[in-house]
């Protein structure tokens, strides 16, 4: 495991909120000399509100834990954090361009009247598309590397950089802004139903096989430019529908990717490994890039 690199709250300088969940919040921020060779880096700093109480502390002990034993290329890094003063405070990378969901959003072909966003990246080309699910799936397969279960695999949680660079993670903030995508089923859970295997949906547990599905409804999100799945339906009419349904093919989304997500959505031990379906996805962007 990596070791933890803890920061002086002194080099952290607050700039604006960027989000906030239920128990803490996150700001863009500078930090000095994360590295030796930077001097001022731009970070994205999660600190917990005002009075967190000692579970809230643990889980972002344990989030700490967890990150910095991902480190990889398509992983938001993780810098470390700061234990100094009343409230512990996690150090990521920052991405320019948010979340994957929103800047697919907002440059979707047929979503009307241009927006400012769209001024980077106003076009994504086929080429476009297939690279950022490539980079997601590399990602993905790196988790399934490591057997690290990630039970939330979504455009919502990839973010996206200079050079159209996607890299899985999120600050957390998801889960607020985009609460239509989960359902309820207690007081304090709440799942992402429609990324769901049948099998995870009834049982509510997750596994290698479950994120192997959900790397296919990822597939369909990027290539109908964030739209939600199955949204005409109800949350409670999801697990019959998937039970027997599919999601169809999106209107612009070459066969040979709709046959990936379909051979992720199979029975759970014949869906397709994650690394295949990063090899498969890496053989059909060179083929795309080549025309």
């Amino acid at each position: 495991m990596e070791e933890i690199a803890h920061f002086a709250r002194e080099k952290i300088s607050y700039i604006k909120p960027l989000g906030e969940g239920d128990l803490f919040r996150v700001f863009l921020a500078t930090a000095d000399y994360l590295s030796s060779n930077e001097p001022t880096t731009v970070v994205a700093v999660k600190t917990l509100k005002d009075g967190g109480e000692e579970d809230a502390c643990a889980s972002f002990e344990r989030e700490a834990e967890c990150c910095s034993k991902l480190q990889h290329e398509t992983i938001i890094k993780f810098f470390g954090m700061s234990t100094e003063g009343d409230s512990l405070m996690l150090i990521f990378e920052y991405m320019d361009y948010g979340d994957l969901k929103h800047f697919l959003r907002d440059r979707c072909p047929t979503s009307g009247t241009p927006t400012i966003a769209q001024n980077n990246y106003p076009h994504l080309s086929l080429t476009h598309l297939t690279s950022i699910a490539c980079q997601v799936a590399e990602g993905a397969a790196y988790l399934a590397s490591q057997r690290f279960i990630h039970k939330d695999l979504a455009t919502r949680n990839c973010m996206v950089g200079d050079q159209l660079i996607v890299k899985i993670g999120d600050y957390g903030t998801g889960r607020q802004v985009y609460r239509t995508d989960y359902c309820m089923v207690s007081r304090d859970t709440s799942i992402p139903v429609r990324w769901m295997p049948p099998e995870s949906i009834r049982e509510l547990e997750y596994t290698l096989q479950s994120d192997i599905w959900s790397i296919g409804v990822v597939l369909w999100e990027i290539f109908t430019f964030g739209e939600q799945p199955w949204q005409t339906l109800q949350d409670h009419e999801v697990l019959q529908h998937v039970t027997a349904n599919v999601l169809p093919q999106p209107q612009e989304c070459p066969d040979d990717i709709y046959a990936l997500m379909l051979a992720c959505w199979k029975r759970p031990q014949e869906r397709m490994p994650m690394n295949t379906v990063h090899t498969n996805l890496q053989q059909i962007l060179s083929s795309t890039a080549s025309e």
